[in-house]
């Protein structure tokens, strides 16, 4: 189930992180920017995610809140943080960095794709809690069982003697 998840986030996140920085290549600072942040998301697609984080955390410092840029940086910070696939994902600081993109950018058409990653995340999360639960119920089944085996045997054992006593009281009686 958690190949399948995984596999579905990676795939949901390289159509997200490949989407990230379409705008044109006005000039040539702009392209430098596109460089930058497609640099950043290499790391990402060659599991480098401790680089791949610092490398976007110093690009929003270079932008503008409000920047295209910022934006997109921003939104990769975001989905870093929530990829399943990311051993450093930390879901306070996807937290923190969504709450400052939905601040900055109400209108955004990458909330969309953020909250299904999101949302997928929390999914997972709630698929682990789920199998542990059922996992621990049925350990606690298990003790029940071999609890219930015993008591039986007991009680078999407490018949066994009863029936004894019955049969001795039967031929003192004759």
């Amino acid at each position: 189930m958690k190949t399948i998840f995984c596999l579905l986030m990676t795939i949901v996140m390289g159509l997200v992180f490949s989407c990230a920085y379409q705008f044109p290549e006005v000039e040539q600072g702009t392209s430098m920017v596109n460089r930058k942040i497609g640099e950043a998301e290499a790391l990402v697609f060659k599991k480098k995610y401790l680089k791949a984080e610092k490398q976007f955390s110093m690009l929003l410092k270079e932008f503008l809140p409000g920047s295209q840029e910022h934006e997109i940086v921003l939104y990769n910070l975001v989905l870093l943080n929530l990829d399943c696939n990311n051993p450093y994902a930390d879901s306070a600081k996807a937290k923190k960095y969504l709450e400052e993109f939905v601040k900055i950018y109400p209108q955004s058409h990458y909330r969309t794709a953020i909250y299904i990653v999101e949302r997928m995340r929390k999914d997972n999360h709630d698929l682990k809690s789920c199998k542990m639960e059922l996992d621990r119920l049925r350990r606690a089944l298990k003790v029940r069982d071999k609890s219930i085996k015993k008591l039986q045997s007991e009680i078999e054992a407490y018949k066994k003697i009863d029936w004894e006593r019955e049969e001795k009281k039967r031929q003192i009686q004759r």
